[in-house]
């Protein structure tokens, strides 16, 4: 669980580090064809303007065009609308809602539930995707996704609240190293990016021992303990749970779980690809298999997205029923309003109030280099999610998603409106 950069531990990762620098840039080869699109639409913005840079030279670019040719194969299929697969026999009856932190997962799996009830049960951890693959009760995995670099800053804004600083002040009075979290959401960008061109690998699992009885840590442990053991954390009200499984409680993805991570707080580095990829979610061993996570999201039984929220429910409900609430159609606005889903989280102090817009091109563009595979990712996610509502529009003629644009797109024309001068 220590800080590593690339001494003799590291050697084995070269090779692997090689293909994900290849991978990289087969990755921003795709986001400058959608970003290129997005400048289309929006007075022809220069592509230069928005900072897909390609580093590298051109030696190093070549050497990677066989594996462009194979993701090429792999990723631009995007699979058929499934919207009459039905739950299977009686003997499945949970889904596994893969919780990847600060993507509504909380929300999500409490109004899922309201979707597939009654007969099944929804079970929310903050593990990775294959945490259930050996259950025989699954009927299938679902996931959200959040656009990237409103993720990223949510994530450092969830380190900054309240509860999440005392616990990670207790390290900090007993001298634990590396517990001190940068004031400025810039400063902690700019750190990971710097741990990132250093190799930073890890195991960087919990133990299940507190630094102290009577902290702050008993406290939050002892309040997790009685929340996990309720749905939708657990699939059974009273859960027995014993501490000494804290590890690999909740799917061992929490937040409480980072003690041994950098700052005691997330690692932005493709946390939405590593959490589909990984088998343990804080071990930081190999980089993120990109074809694995696009395997795994076109695998799920289900996924949506945070930025569309209400149309990912009604997508679900789709799958569910032979209709659809009359929340579900956007074009009727009083209707559309009529939802009332979960807001779980949503109220808590942001310590950088700032919306993504309004930050700085250089840190947004330092952003996209720490979630470079997410953003990959989010781009084939949507194709497949656009497709599906339109599927659900012809089969129950109510359009559940209005503005088919991606979401990445709609970012970048916010962004240089906000930053072309008057």
């Amino acid at each position: 669980g220590e800080w590593v950069a690339l001494d003799s531990h590291a050697l084995f990762l070269m090779l692997g580090l090689h293909l994900h620098a290849c991978f990289q840039l087969v990755i921003l080869a795709a986001a400058a064809t959608y970003v290129a699109e997005a400048d289309a639409a929006t007075s022809n913005l220069e592509l230069a303007e928005t900072g897909w840079d390609f580093e590298g030279d051109a030696g190093e670019q070549e050497e990677c065009l066989p594996n462009v040719s194979l993701l090429q194969n792999s990723f631009h299929i995007v699979r058929e609308p499934d919207l009459v697969k039905v739950p299977g026999s009686g003997k499945k009856t949970q889904f596994y809602s893969l919780h990847i932190p600060k993507t509504a997962g909380t929300s999500w799996a409490l109004d899922a539930q309201k979707v597939v009830s009654p007969g099944y049960t929804v079970v929310s951890q903050e593990g990775c995707y294959y945490l259930h693959e050996e259950n025989p009760h699954l009927e299938g995995v679902m996931v959200m996704l959040r656009n990237p670099r409103s993720h990223v800053l949510s994530q450092f804004n969830m380190c900054h609240t309240h509860w999440v600083s005392a616990w990670r002040n207790e390290s900090i009075s007993a001298g634990v190293p590396g517990g001190q979290l940068p004031g400025r959401f810039e400063d902690w960008v700019s750190a990971w990016k710097n741990l990132a061109a250093q190799g930073w690998h890890g195991n960087f699992t919990p133990s299940a021992e507190l630094l102290k009885q009577g902290g702050q840590r008993s406290l939050i442990r002892e309040h997790r303990l009685k929340a996990w053991a309720d749905p939708p954390y657990s699939a059974q009200p009273g859960t027995h749970l014993n501490w000494k499984d804290w590890p690999s409680l909740d799917g061992g993805g929490s937040i409480w779980h980072h003690t041994k991570m950098p700052f005691e707080c997330y690692s932005p580095l493709d946390l939405q690809s590593r959490r589909l990829t990984c088998k343990r979610p804080l071990e930081y061993l190999d980089p993120v298999n990109v074809a694995d996570a696009v395997e795994n999201l076109n695998g799920s039984w289900f996924f949506g997205f945070a930025e569309e929220y209400q149309a990912s429910v009604c997508m679900l409900h789709a799958k569910f029923a032979n209709r659809l609430p009359d929340y579900c159609d956007c074009r009727i606005h009083a209707m559309w309003k009529s939802f009332h889903g979960h807001k779980e989280n949503t109220k808590e102090r942001k310590f950088d109030k700032r919306k993504v817009a309004h930050l700085p091109k250089d840190l947004l563009m330092s952003i996209d280099e720490l979630t470079a595979i997410d953003r990959y990712l989010y781009k084939f996610a949507w194709e497949r999610f656009v497709s599906e509502a339109r599927a659900v529009k012809e089969r129950f003629g109510k359009t559940v998603l209005c503005d088919e644009s991606l979401p990445l797109q709609r970012d970048l024309v916010k962004t240089k409106t906000l930053h072309t001068p008057a």
